[in-house]
């Protein structure tokens, strides 16, 4: 089963995605994370970004995720491809965005789950790589919110609060097995 995190930067995905991992295995389930690639990126990222940068990491994060799925029963991906979609509509022109789309598309298939986090209202924390600009961070929801809705992609909103236990027990009614105790 893959299991990806949709939503703008700032919005706990990547403690999230720890969350879940942790708690998979803590079931006994072969699981793994797959990081956010962005922050490994040679090119400018963010607003700074340019073709060649959400190219890297969207092929970056396509492959990591062929990897792991080689190897776990589960695979916790912190943002999905769809992400690097959305950044690169806010950045780049309408060309690159469609050189993109076609392969976005058939590689969001492959999620068993997609889940989106909300824009929760307190400060994005600095930690020296995240955009920090509330504006941005609202624009990329937008885009995601927007595309999400038009394009008819199953996805799931996650509250703002308690989002591992609603995970989980969507997990849990998918494979029971896994889960007896929750």
């Amino acid at each position: 089963m893959k299991i990806a995190l949709t939503g703008s930067h700032g919005t706990g995905k990547t403690t999230l995605a720890y969350e879940l991992t942790a708690e998979l295995k803590k079931h006994g389930i072969n699981a793994t994370m797959c990081t956010e690639v962005a922050r490994k990126c040679p090119f400018p990222i963010h607003r700074k970004g340019n073709f060649q940068s959400q190219l890297w990491i969207f092929v970056t994060q396509i492959k990591d995720e062929l990897e792991a799925e080689k190897d776990y029963e589960f695979v916790v991906c912190d943002r999905s491809v769809l992400d690097t979609y959305a950044y690169t509509k806010y950045l780049l022109t309408s060309a690159d965005t469609e050189r993109l789309w076609a392969f976005a598309r058939e590689n969001l298939k492959t999620y068993d789950l997609l889940f989106k986090t909300p824009i929760i209202d307190s400060y994005i924390i600095e930690d020296g790589v995240r955009d920090t600009d509330k504006k941005f961070q609202q624009d990329i929801d937008a885009i995601l919110n927007k595309f999400l809705n038009e394009s008819k992609i199953p996805y799931i909103e996650l509250p703002k609060t308690n989002q591992l236990k609603f995970i989980l027990d969507k997990i849990a009614i998918l494979m029971p097995q896994h889960f007896k105790e929750i």
